[in-house]
């Protein structure tokens, strides 16, 4: 018999179960991904933290702080404050709290008054806060608290106030 180098002929036989397809038997496999819908516009981010020096015979940074403060936000708040006081290299400077809102319980006001005079003793000269009526303490709490760790602070809900005693220079001691 003469060998023959013809092909055998086709048969759609299909692979027993035993047997495993080869990787060109496989069938391709494709997911269909559902496309986000990409927003038309984006919505800007609105500032939180602003700051500007104000110029005149002592210069001071104003800090105006447009979200609300809580217990939970303080932290990071305080660390934007901080941010802007140190870019302004400052040594007076007046945090306005009126266009957003203070919302802290005793001990949050007693950490964050530990955390701003353990921050800025020595680096300031005079703290002042200005906030809204309805967000004062009736006991005055956050102001000696500073105070008495070494940082003269002032909080107020008048500006006018507020600006006088950031302006105001320092007396000194007689001894």
């Amino acid at each position: 018999m003469k060998k023959t180098k013809e092909p055998l002929p086709k048969t759609s036989q299909k692979p027993k179960a035993s047997q495993k397809p080869k990787a060109s038997q496989k069938p391709k496999v494709t997911q269909k991904l559902k496309a986000t819908p990409k927003p038309k516009r984006q919505l800007a981010e609105v500032a939180t933290v602003v700051s500007r020096l104000v110029e005149g015979p002592i210069p001071y940074v104003e800090v105006t702080v447009r979200e609300p403060v809580t217990g939970e936000s303080v932290a990071p708040v305080f660390e934007r404050i901080r941010g802007e006081i140190s870019r302004h290299q400052a040594k007076r400077v007046l945090v306005d709290v009126r266009e957003g809102s203070v919302a802290l319980t005793i001990s949050d006001m007693l950490g964050l008054a530990k955390l701003v005079a353990a921050s800025f003793a020595g680096v300031l000269e005079r703290p002042a806060l200005l906030l809204r009526p309805q967000d004062v303490l009736a006991e005055k709490f956050f102001e000696p608290s500073v105070s008495n760790r070494g940082l003269p602070t002032f909080v107020t809900t008048d500006s006018v106030e507020a600006v006088y005693w950031i302006a105001a220079k320092i007396r000194s001691v007689r001894l």
